[in-house]
């Protein structure tokens, strides 16, 4: 009789001589039929112990190959919209308008800075002075780079007894035909001694969220929204000139990296933007040192508002990165 092993050398002649047992239907071709059956399944087990690597590979590949997070149709169409414009030799600034002779160091770390201090906001007259600015800004549209109709925004809260309100909210615009940011930082604590100028706070803030038709840039920032409508006492819908480089970051970074799993935060974003566009002079990074400070303390002190207006100002930066990356 044939041996088992003898009989699986081809698809072909394993039906053959299944064909055979199925026909002559006795004890000889039962124990045939038994024998070519279980080498036939023995053989598969042996491949599958073979090749779990494949499989496991291929499910990690499905891992890594996850659709990656969607954005808004509307992001789509800016960011394409200063591809375009940099590849018509637009200018836009680049991290290295942030590497500065005077950034600080720790160990082998340098921390990105602004290239000249913020502004600080404390008087009508200052306050008006910048909505002039942010109005000539956002009512340039087709004379210069997209990138300069962006405010870049953020805020610092405190935190008293559960209630949680508004300290400052810092802007951003570029300067110098579009290099290099520049920030302000807007006190935004009840002054008894000013009424004027805390009235005038909340027409601002009318006036750049809901009324200017400017892309407003934040990180992250519903959580400013909503602090932002407590403040005005008005509810301010994100519509289709909010812009959350959050969303646009962590878009590019699954793209690139295949991990969905988690937002990135600001930190992150900008040390994984930093790294792929190449280590300049040692490693860099966004200082979040005086995130948790005191910030209903006046006056600020000097750091803090290096930190605020930078964190409004390097979402301008980021985004542009990450505009040469798509």
């Amino acid at each position: 009789m044939l041996g088992a092993d003898s009989l699986l050398p081809t698809d072909g002649t394993v039906k053959e001589v299944l064909g055979y047992c199925e026909r002559n239907d006795n004890r000889h071709t039962s124990l045939l039929k038994k024998m070519l059956t279980k080498s036939i399944m023995d053989e598969e087990r042996i491949n599958n112990v073979n090749q779990p690597s494949n499989t496991a590979n291929r499910q990690t590949s499905k891992v890594k190959k996850k659709k990656a997070r969607t954005i808004p149709d509307h992001y789509h169409s800016i960011i394409k919209s200063l591809q375009m414009q940099l590849s018509e030799g637009i200018t836009m600034p680049s991290w290295k308008v942030l590497m500065n002779a005077h950034s600080p160091v720790s160990g082998d770390t340098q921390y990105l800075s602004l290239p000249c201090p913020p502004k600080w906001i404390d008087t009508v007259e200052d306050l008006q002075s910048l909505q002039s600015k942010l109005q000539d800004a956002t009512g340039a549209n087709g004379e210069t780079s997209i990138i300069n109709n962006f405010i870049a925004f953020d805020s610092e809260f405190i935190s008293e007894e559960g209630n949680i309100g508004l300290a400052t909210i810092q802007f951003s615009l570029l300067e110098d035909g579009g290099g290099a940011p520049f920030a302000w930082v807007v006190d935004l604590l009840p002054n008894p001694t000013d009424m004027a100028y805390s009235n005038m706070t909340c027409s601002f803030l009318r006036w750049v969220f809901l009324e200017s038709d400017a892309y407003l840039l934040g990180f992250a920032h519903r959580h400013d929204i909503h602090l932002i409508a407590s403040y005005i006492g008005e509810d301010i819908l994100v519509t289709r000139n909010f812009f959350d480089v959050q969303m646009i970051a962590a878009h590019q970074m699954a793209k690139e990296e295949g991990d969905t799993s988690n937002l990135p935060g600001l930190k992150s974003c900008c040390s994984y933007f930093v790294e792929a566009n190449g280590k300049q002079n040692g490693s860099w990074e966004l200082d979040k040192s005086e995130q948790r400070s005191n910030w209903k303390h006046r006056p600020l002190t000097t750091s803090q508002l290096e930190y605020a207006g930078l964190d409004a100002a390097v979402l301008l930066v980021l985004l542009a990165e990450i505009v040469r990356r798509v």
